[in-house]
């Protein structure tokens, strides 16, 4: 397992993806839409961060901004498995995005927001 990015709601993501882009060097990896949400991957290197816009981002102006991390697994299913047998709870997904990506959101001991990713290396 490896770390695979930091993700965090933005009010206005093109803003913010310039900001990213024109200020730190962070380059545009890729940009979409899933479910309503707007989604920019930005990368410096082998450092990672997503922005995502969506109806809920107004929290954002009230300082309660939602993180996440995500970690890359080698195996979504045998990660998401383990998980639910030792009672965490898997608040989202498994998804299986249009670029072959599989993922899955999960709680960790503390409600922090976990992602566990894998990526299809066809």
């Amino acid at each position: 397992m490896k770390f695979h990015h930091i993700a965090f709601e933005v009010k206005d993501i093109e803003v913010s993806r310039r900001f990213y882009q024109d200020y730190l060097g962070l380059e545009k990896e890729t940009q979409f839409e899933l479910m309503g949400e707007k989604i920019a991957f930005l990368t410096l290197g082998d450092f990672r961060i997503e922005l995502i816009q969506t109806q809920y981002s107004a929290y954002v102006t009230l300082g309660r901004m939602r993180l996440h991390l995500c970690f890359e697994v080698k195996n979504m299913e045998r990660m998401l498995n383990r998980l639910k047998k030792d009672g965490y709870h898997i608040t989202e997904g498994p998804y299986f995005l249009a670029n072959g990506w599989k993922t899955f959101f999960s709680t960790g001991p503390d409600a922090e927001i976990l992602e566990f990713l894998e990526i299809s290396r066809d």
